[in-house]
């Protein structure tokens, strides 16, 4: 049986994703980014409302 993910890991799988989505509709150029706090900030609130659930 696999073993779930840390839940740093799902925070840094979540966060990828949010920059491929502001890639995807074209609010970031190609290249190299850091997640700004806002954008971390609302990635953690939507993970713990499903946890919380």
């Amino acid at each position: 049986m696999r073993e779930r993910p840390s839940p740093f890991v799902l925070l840094a799988q979540d966060e990828r994703l949010a920059r491929i989505g502001k890639l995807a509709r074209g609010d970031l150029a190609p290249g190299m980014h850091e997640v700004s706090a806002a954008d971390r900030a609302a990635v953690a609130a939507i993970r713990l409302s499903y946890v919380n659930r």
